[in-house]
């Protein structure tokens, strides 16, 4: 036990997100490196590679940290808007007594759930976006944003030099880029 939702939950306490539902699922997996993925309108289920975590020697603080940027995501519905079409809209929440379920329909939701975990994650809009949205949270703690920043060097870092890790710019948008985001433009006296 890592007491990882403990110290997610404080985490999320301390950005202002008190009683948030979520389950956090360990991986021992190269293929899906850290993901929120929708439950109900209001519980999240994060999906974290343990050896990421590992590869990257995080602490309690930037674990939380990484997960608090998918909890971003899966709070703006980006994963969401990403696999659901009509057809799965009607079905959520339905109930199928006495009927037969659209097998096409549930087949193209794994498909859409494979493609976007696994190939073509998220657009380099959607990773500024919620990098500015990261950024404006955890500004005001410099703790919090410099172990953020501190975070991106290691993802960086390790994307450049370990060919385990060569896809997680297909999924999530260079750490090097959100690193130029975040810095200033200008040398402040």
């Amino acid at each position: 036990d890592f007491e990882l939702e403990k110290s997610f939950s404080a985490f999320l306490e301390q950005q202002g997100y008190f009683e948030k539902k979520f389950k956090i699922l360990l991986c021992d997996s190269n293929e899906v490196f850290h993901l929120a993925l929708p439950s109900s309108s209001d519980e999240v289920i994060f999906l974290l590679s343990m050896k990421l975590v590992r590869s990257l020697d995080l602490s309690k603080l930037e674990i939380s940290i990484l997960l608090f940027e998918d909890y971003l995501r899966w709070k703006n519905d980006l994963f969401k808007k990403m696999v659901t079409n009509k057809d799965i809209d009607q079905l959520i929440g339905s109930n199928f007594n006495g009927k037969t379920l659209d097998k096409a329909a549930l087949d193209a939701l794994l498909k859409r759930y494979s493609e976007v975990a696994f190939e073509k994650g998220f657009t380099f809009q959607q990773q500024f976006d919620i990098t500015k949205e990261m950024e404006s949270s955890l500004k005001s703690d410099l703790k919090n944003f410099s172990a953020y920043l501190l975070m991106l060097e290691k993802l960086d870092n390790l994307v450049k030099s370990s060919t385990l890790y060569k896809k997680y710019n297909q999924i999530y948008p260079s750490p090097e880029l959100q690193i130029n985001w975040l810095r200033p433009k200008e040398k402040i006296l």
